[in-house]
């Protein structure tokens, strides 16, 4: 019964760290135009839920990339919790090059 009640308080403390407010990291980055960043928190845990929004392409194609290493590999945070770290996307977004809208 320990091991169920220290797994439900792991599952509670990622849950919290991923639900934290999800202050525009834009800002703290230096990429005010960048609107996708006030999707994604700025540090932290990320699941695949958070990042269907700000990603142009199917979760397939995500899983292919993680395999192929060209997009950051998650992190197994218990047997049912898989997550990215926020810090490990936003690298990525920023190296995939400008962000800049409308141009």
């Amino acid at each position: 019964m320990l091991a169920r009640d220290m797994e439900l308080q792991m599952k509670a403390k990622i849950n919290s760290t991923i639900t934290q407010s999800t202050t525009s990291a834009a800002t703290s980055l230096g990429h005010d135009s960048c609107q996708i960043y006030g999707l994604l928190p700025a540090n932290g845990f990320v699941r695949l839920a958070d990042l269907r929004p700000v990603l142009p392409f199917s979760d397939s194609t995500l899983w292919r990339m993680v395999a192929k290493g060209s997009f950051p590999k998650p992190l197994k945070l218990s047997a049912r919790v898989t997550a990215w770290r926020a810090e490990d996307v936003h690298r990525w977004i920023d190296e995939q090059g400008s962000c800049e809208l409308g141009e």
